[in-house]
Order: C-alpha cells, then sequence, then structure tokens
C-alpha cells in the first residue's frame, strides 16, 4: 500500500516567478498605504533640506519608515551617523526573530534564492508570506513579489510627496497611518492555527505588556516576539 503524501505544510521551500506574482497580488493593497506613508516622508525630507536624489537613495536604501523617522529627528548639517546607524539598529531589531522564523519556514533554501526578499521585507509583507508557507505554500517568492509591491509605494511616494511638498495631516494622517494596521489585523485569523497557537501568542503579549513600562515601544515589541518565538520552538521540539 502506497504511503500518504506528507503534510501540506512540509512543502520543498522554493522560490519560483508564480510565487512572485502572488505575493504581488495578494500585497496590493499596500501600495496604497506605503505610498501615502512615503508622500508624508518625501514631503519631510524636503523640510530636512535634502535634494530629490538624496531623499529617493534615503527612502529606496534605508527603507523603514521608523529608521528614517528617527534619522530625519537628528538631521543636521552634519548629520550625526553613528547615532543615527544605532537608532535604525534599536528600531529594527525585530528583524533578528522574524528572520529566525522565516529560517524555519523555508527549510533548504539557498541563501542565493532568499536573498531578495530579505533585503526588503517589512512587518506585513512578512506575515504575508509566513501565512501562505503555514499554508502549504513554502515559496520566497511570495515574500520578494510582495515586498516589491511596498518599495515601490514607498519610494515612489516619496519622489511625489517631495515634488509636490505634500503632507499629511489631520484625518489623512489618521487613515494612512491605520492601513497598514488594519491590514495586519485583517490577516491575523489566517494565522490560527487551533490552540497550539494561542500560547506562544499570549507569551508575546504578556512579555511585551511586561517590558513596555520599563523599555521603549520597539525593545517591548523585541522582547515580547523572541519570547513567543522561543515557545513556538519549544513547543514544537516537545
Amino acid at each position: 500500500m502506497p504511503e500518504p503524501p506528507p503534510p501540506a505544510r512540509f512543502a520543498t521551500a522554493r522560490f519560483t516567478a508564480g510565487g512572485v506574482a502572488r505575493g504581488a497580488v495578494l500585497a496590493w493593497p499596500l501600495l496604497l498605504s506605503t505610498g501615502a506613508g512615503g508622500l508624508a516622508m518625501g514631503a519631510a525630507c524636503r523640510q530636512a533640506g535634502m535634494s530629490l536624489p538624496l531623499a529617493t537613495l534615503f527612502s529606496a536604501g534605508v527603507y523603514s519608515g521608523t529608521a528614517q523617522a528617527l534619522a530625519l529627528q537628528l538631521w543636521s548639517a552634519v548629520p550625526p551617523l553613528l547615532a543615527i546607524l544605532l537608532a535604525a539598529g534599536a528600531v529594527n531589531l525585530r528583524y533578528l526573530v522574524m528572520g529566525a522564523r522565516l529560517a524555519t519556514l523555508y527549510p533548504g533554501l539557498p541563501w542565493r534564492r532568499m536573498l531578495p526578499g530579505l533585503a526588503i521585507y517589512g512587518d506585513a509583507t512578512w506575515l504575508i508570506a509566513a501565512g501562505e508557507a503555514e499554508r502549504g505554500r513554502p515559496d520566497a517568492g511570495i515574500l520578494f513579489g510582495a515586498s516589491a509591491v511596498t518599495v515601490v509605494g514607498w519610494v515612489g511616494g516619496t519622489i511625489i510627496g517631495f515634488g509636490a511638498a505634500f503632507s499629511l495631516a489631520g484625518a489623512w494622517a489618521a487613515a494612512a497611518a491605520f492601513i497598514p494596521l488594519g491590514f495586519i489585523v485583517a490577516y491575523i485569523p489566517d494565522q490560527w492555527r487551533g490552540r497550539g497557537t494561542a500560547l506562544p501568542w499570549a507569551a508575546s503579549a504578556a512579555v511585551a505588556l511586561l517590558a513596555l513600562p520599563f523599555l521603549a515601544a520597539h525593545w517591548a515589541m523585541l522582547a515580547g516576539g523572541a519570547a513567543g518565538t522561543a515557545v513556538a520552538v519549544l513547543r514544537d521540539d516537545g
């Protein structure tokens, strides 16, 4: 009697053009939210005295709204590069945890196939790719395709916002801030895998909330993510 096929979640990790296309389709709403954020970033870069080429390179090279906002706060005629690098690194330490999770979702996939997506992914596109992998589609092309959409929105929005001296204020600012959060919240049900999911989520939330009075928000988020990942790994090993 032939053996049954392996569970879908053990599908072979790969990088395909079809995955790139699927990721782009899944992430197209993020084009609007990242574009709106890019408009504000472009206007802020102009106000900081940057040139358009520098602002474009800034958004394309750093590609992190939080890190860029911190850098602009420290910007001056002679920018304190070390302080900017340290601040940007601190607010993005969560990617260590997220990257470790991706390594478990794409086992055996060569680095050269992972690097395109790793270079440009963000919170929402990580969530898309992780959800697809958990459902039996461990295609790193999804991570890259979804992330490429957000890069286009962010950099394109920066260019337009700089040229038009555009700024978001009032209701527009609130809407732009809510869109990516709303997208992530809407995607959470797809990550639910039954009661076994509750313990890592609860551990992550509890540690983050307990750390928040003592640590900056990004450090508390990192601590919560690390705790949830550790619980999930220990649970799976057990």
